[in-house]
């Protein structure tokens, strides 16, 4: 048992949009999602997604947790809600899922879905071990991987975990809080897409697993032959952040962070944040700044792109 959890916050890239597209800013929408019938140890696998008309990747929560559900970020925009019921669950209940618009969170659209548990055949055996928001990464040459991988257990057992091919130089840490931390700094010799398979499984029975491969891409810093390099934009061509960097917050505090930006014509850009987490809000100060509230969840510990 660790003696704190700590939430790594790193602002990755915030976008700044006119004003105009602000002020026209409309609420997001979530796919039709249709009520649900499952029996006593039946697994729920639900994908919820959202759509914004400007864009901009919005927010997904779920309100109602009901007991041993997870709300698992797909790395696309969407998100997946798993829940086996167990005998305690037997009946209806209301599950609501919300879309939170990225620019300004009082826009929200809101799904409610009917879930009726039924009485089924007397549940035999654990069910598999999952992974919560294990997603594809990337990053550039000279970068390195730092993410934490965390593991869901439907019966509440801390599961145990591995990865099939660790690469040379890599690590896969125990953060003695049931999640481990993968660490990787590829060289050259990785650059492309990079495939791992990490393994959650049952101490006392290691046949109970489940085994989920992502890609990890390394991004050549040097330019294909034949193409032309990206453009270099020059003052004036677009709007700058001012003073913005990476975050640190205590699981259970809450970080608060002013977010600035200044145009070198004059002109007060427009700021919105992409895949705005859960929880979270990003409200208009009024003078050109926002300020960034986030308390996260148990789910968050470990680093967060924004």
């Amino acid at each position: 048992m660790s003696i704190f959890h700590r939430c790594d916050f790193l602002i990755g890239c915030l976008f700044l949009l006119g004003v105009s597209s602000v002020a026209a800013n409309q609420a997001p929408t979530l796919q039709p999602l249709s009520n649900i019938t499952v029996t006593v140890g039946e697994a729920i696998n639900l994908r919820v997604e959202p759509s914004d008309p400007e864009g901009v990747v919005p927010g997904l929560r779920l309100v109602n947790y009901p007991d041993g559900a997870m709300f698992s970020d797909n790395g696309d925009g969407t998100r997946t809600f798993y829940w086996v019921p167990d005998e305690r669950h037997i009946g209806v209940r209301d599950i609501a899922f919300e879309a939170v618009d990225a620019i300004d969170q009082n826009l929200i659209t809101r799904r409610t879905i009917e879930v009726t548990v039924l009485q089924g055949l007397p549940a035999t055996g654990n069910l598999a071990p999952r992974f919560e928001s294990l997603i594809d990464r990337s990053v550039n040459l000279g970068e390195g991987f730092n993410f934490r991988v965390v593991p869901f257990d439907p019966e509440g057992v801390v599961p145990a975990m591995r990865v099939e091919n660790l690469p040379p130089g890599a690590s896969f840490e125990d953060n003695r809080d049931g999640t481990r931390q993968f660490l990787w700094t590829p060289s050259d010799a990785y650059v492309g897409e990079n495939v791992l398979t990490f393994t959650v499984y049952e101490d006392a029975d290691p046949s109970i697993s489940t085994s989920q491969s992502i890609k990890l891409t390394v991004n050549s810093t040097v330019p294909v032959p034949g193409t032309s390099p990206p453009p270099v934009l020059v003052d004036g061509d677009a709007p700058q952040f001012v003073g913005l960097e990476d975050q640190f917050v205590f699981l259970g505090n809450t970080l608060e962070l002013v977010v600035r930006a200044r145009s070198d014509d004059g002109s007060v850009p427009g700021l919105a944040i992409d895949r705005l987490p859960t929880n979270s809000s990003f409200q208009d100060n009024g003078d050109g700044t926002r300020t960034f509230r986030w308390y996260p969840y148990p789910i968050n510990i470990g680093d967060t792109w924004i």
